[in-house]
Protein backbone atom coordinates (compact mmCIF):
# COMPACT_ATOMS: atom_id res chain seq x y z
CA UNK A 1 0.00 0.00 0.00
CA UNK A 2 1.15 3.59 -0.96
CA UNK A 3 1.93 6.10 1.86
CA UNK A 4 -0.32 8.98 2.16
CA UNK A 5 2.62 11.47 1.23
CA UNK A 6 3.41 8.99 -2.04
CA UNK A 7 -0.42 9.10 -3.04
CA UNK A 8 -0.47 12.74 -2.34
CA UNK A 9 2.27 13.20 -5.21
CA UNK A 10 0.87 10.44 -7.31
CA UNK A 11 -2.42 12.79 -7.25
CA UNK A 12 -0.49 16.47 -7.85
CA UNK A 13 1.41 15.28 -11.13
CA UNK A 14 -1.70 13.27 -12.27
CA UNK A 15 -0.11 9.84 -11.60
CA UNK A 16 -3.15 7.70 -10.03
CA UNK A 17 -2.51 4.29 -9.89
CA UNK A 18 -6.00 3.44 -10.41
CA UNK A 19 -6.64 5.10 -13.67
CA UNK A 20 -3.08 3.38 -14.88
CA UNK A 21 -4.20 0.06 -13.73
CA UNK A 22 -7.72 0.56 -15.47
CA UNK A 23 -6.62 2.03 -18.93
CA UNK A 24 -3.79 -1.28 -18.95
CA UNK A 25 -6.68 -3.59 -18.85
CA UNK A 26 -8.40 -1.79 -21.39
CA UNK A 27 -5.56 -1.36 -23.80
CA UNK A 28 -5.30 -5.29 -23.24
CA UNK A 29 -9.09 -6.16 -23.37
CA UNK A 30 -9.03 -4.14 -26.45
CA UNK A 31 -5.73 -6.41 -27.75
CA UNK A 32 -7.58 -9.44 -27.10
CA UNK A 33 -10.85 -9.08 -28.92
CA UNK A 34 -9.16 -7.51 -31.50
CA UNK A 35 -9.37 -9.41 -35.03
CA UNK A 36 -6.62 -8.76 -36.19
CA UNK A 37 -4.20 -10.32 -33.66
CA UNK A 38 -3.46 -13.95 -33.93
CA UNK A 39 -4.47 -16.94 -31.07
CA UNK A 40 -0.87 -16.77 -29.83
CA UNK A 41 -1.03 -12.82 -29.13
CA UNK A 42 -4.01 -13.03 -27.58
CA UNK A 43 -3.17 -15.95 -25.56
CA UNK A 44 -0.83 -14.50 -24.26
CA UNK A 45 -2.69 -11.43 -23.48
CA UNK A 46 -5.31 -12.90 -21.64
CA UNK A 47 -2.57 -15.21 -19.74
CA UNK A 48 -0.95 -12.00 -18.60
CA UNK A 49 -5.13 -10.83 -17.15
CA UNK A 50 -5.13 -14.00 -15.57
CA UNK A 51 -2.47 -13.89 -13.69
CA UNK A 52 -2.89 -10.45 -12.47
CA UNK A 53 -6.12 -12.00 -11.16
CA UNK A 54 -4.41 -14.60 -9.44
CA UNK A 55 -1.76 -12.43 -7.81
CA UNK A 56 -4.71 -10.00 -6.66
CA UNK A 57 -6.54 -12.87 -5.66
CA UNK A 58 -3.24 -13.99 -3.69
CA UNK A 59 -3.33 -10.49 -2.00
CA UNK A 60 -6.85 -10.64 -0.85
CA UNK A 61 -6.74 -13.35 0.79
CA UNK A 62 -3.84 -12.15 3.22
CA UNK A 63 -6.35 -9.03 4.44
CA UNK A 64 -8.07 -8.40 7.31
CA UNK A 65 -11.90 -10.05 7.26
CA UNK A 66 -14.38 -7.88 7.70
CA UNK A 67 -17.45 -9.83 7.66
CA UNK A 68 -21.01 -9.11 6.98
CA UNK A 69 -19.58 -6.01 5.56
CA UNK A 70 -17.79 -8.06 2.29
CA UNK A 71 -21.07 -10.35 2.46
CA UNK A 72 -22.81 -6.59 1.23
CA UNK A 73 -20.27 -6.11 -0.85
CA UNK A 74 -21.09 -9.50 -2.78
CA UNK A 75 -24.71 -8.73 -2.47
CA UNK A 76 -24.18 -5.22 -4.40
CA UNK A 77 -21.67 -6.48 -7.43
CA UNK A 78 -24.46 -9.89 -7.77
CA UNK A 79 -27.38 -7.46 -7.86
CA UNK A 80 -25.58 -4.88 -10.24
CA UNK A 81 -24.66 -6.98 -12.33
CA UNK A 82 -28.23 -9.10 -12.96
CA UNK A 83 -29.46 -5.22 -13.29
CA UNK A 84 -26.96 -4.72 -15.97
CA UNK A 85 -28.23 -8.18 -17.40
CA UNK A 86 -31.52 -7.52 -17.18
CA UNK A 87 -30.97 -3.59 -18.91
CA UNK A 88 -29.71 -5.09 -22.07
Amino acid sequence: MRPKWLKNIDEAHGNNLTSLVEDWLAQTIAEIKSPYNDGFTTSGLKRELFEFKCLLEDLYETLPDFGEEEVEWEKERLYNKLKKRNDK
